[in-house]
């Protein structure tokens, strides 16, 4: 009776076993399962020992998708396209920034002159000095030349010989002398003394009363003169002596009582002269001559005289453009000559 037990207690246990058996069988042939984006993508858990043969068979049996091409050539593609974006952005910017060095901007105080040829300067003049300009130049405004000035804020006018300037917003005319504290030269006096060789260089001698060395000329002045002036004859008696010291004298008419008065009368008789040496002479020394007419440069000497600054006579224009007022003695003008000269072959040092 007691084996009997044992048997059956041994075929129960032997039956579970098999009806174990075919579920594991099924787990083998059944199919792998399906790969979603969410199996590709998550990290996978720990795994589980139970299921080790299972995730096994699953690995070997699912083949990896290709990658997604399309997905690859859209985004080369939006990577090129966002290259060439970026690059005509900079092209842009480029142009924007060239367009905007090359273009010039206009302002009030830019404003190109539409009248005057005469700016000379690097900047174009403030269209308000031009206009101011106008109201008090009534004739002849084309011979007007306006520049910069050293003086940032003013503007250099020169009106024939004379020298003036304008403040840029067209308020204010300043007459006078600028000078470079520093230096002490005196700007505005050179920007006159230039003009004054100018007009040096644009006359004619052969319209002039000549006194010249007989040997070398080493020195030209050219003298406005008036022949009822006590100091033009006292400085006419010492002519001599500077043509022996290298003096050539170049005499122009300046008649202090103005065009039509007697003393103008007596040198347009001296210039017609046939020996207008002897004329002036005589003239400065009382003595009576020849009345005479002709054509002749009184008048526009004198006026070249009001020009150039000469409110006396004698006065003395040097080749540098230098004007030089009244009576100097003969020496003291050829010691005066000597050291201008020294000093014009001296080059310049750096302080």
């Amino acid at each position: 009776m007691r084996n009997y037990l044992i048997i059956g207690a041994l075929l129960a246990i032997f039956s579970s076993i098999l009806s174990a058996e075919p579920s594991a069988t099924v787990a083998d042939n059944a199919s792998p399962p399906v790969e979603t984006p969410a199996m590709a993508t998550d990290t996978p858990s720990a795994p589980d020992e139970s299921k080790t043969t299972t995730a096994e068979s699953t690995a070997k049996t699912t083949t990896p998708s290709a990658p997604d091409e399309s997905k690859t050539t859209t985004e080369e593609s939006t990577a090129k396209t966002t290259s060439a974006a970026t690059t005509d952005a900079v092209e842009t910017t480029t142009d924007e920034k060239s367009t905007a060095k090359t273009e010039p901007t206009t302002t009030s105080e830019s404003k190109p002159a539409t009248t005057t040829s005469a700016t000379t300067s690097s900047k174009l003049v403030p269209e308000a000095v031009i206009q101011a300009l106008k109201r008090i130049i009534k004739t002849d405004f084309d011979k007007v030349s306006i520049t910069e000035s050293a003086v940032k804020g003013l503007y250099e006018v020169l009106i024939g010989s004379e020298v003036v300037y304008v403040t840029d917003d067209g308020h204010y005319l300043v007459v006078g002398d600028i000078r470079d504290m520093k230096t002490g030269q005196n700007l505005t006096d050179d920007k006159r003394a230039q003009l004054r060789v100018k007009e040096i260089e644009a006359l004619d001698e052969k319209e002039m009363i000549v006194f010249a060395p007989e040997k070398e000329t080493k020195y030209t002045v050219n003298v406005f003169t008036d022949v009822d002036c006590p100091y033009c004859a006292k400085f006419h008696a010492e002519v001599p002596e500077l043509n022996k010291g290298g003096v050539k004298v170049r005499y122009l008419a300046f008649p202090r009582a103005g065009v039509g008065s007697k003393t103008y009368n007596t040198m347009v008789s001296v210039w017609c002269a046939e020996d207008r040496q002897k004329a002036i002479t005589d003239a400065k020394a009382k003595r009576e001559i020849k009345s005479a007419t002709c054509n002749n440069p009184v008048d526009k000497e004198y006026e070249l005289g009001k020009r150039v600054g000469v409110s006396g006579t004698p006065a003395m224009l040097l080749s540098n453009g230098e004007l030089v007022p009244g009576y100097v003695p003969a020496k003291q003008l050829i010691a005066f000559l000597e050291r201008k000269s020294k000093a014009k072959s001296q080059p310049a040092t750096d302080k």
